[in-house]
């Protein structure tokens, strides 16, 4: 299985699509929380805020399908 390095996409603002219960996801990854560092949930990415807010649209990663790196 192909891990996927979803802290490194984060600190690069990398572009990306995904499948998020079977809706297509697009966006430009801001911030991954990993399990490892919090006790208290599984991992976390955001996505940018296309309104320019500083609220992030949060997906648990357990939940992401068929991601690939736009850019």
């Amino acid at each position: 299985m192909n891990m996927i390095d979803y802290e490194k996409l984060a600190q690069n603002h990398k572009k990306v699509s995904f499948t998020w219960y079977g809706r297509e996801i697009q966006g430009t990854i801001v911030y991954y929380d990993d399990p490892e560092d919090e006790e208290d949930g599984p991992a976390i990415l955001a996505l940018d805020d296309e309104t320019g807010g500083n609220m992030h649209k949060g997906y648990y990663t357990k939940d992401i399908t068929n991601l690939e790196v736009l850019d």
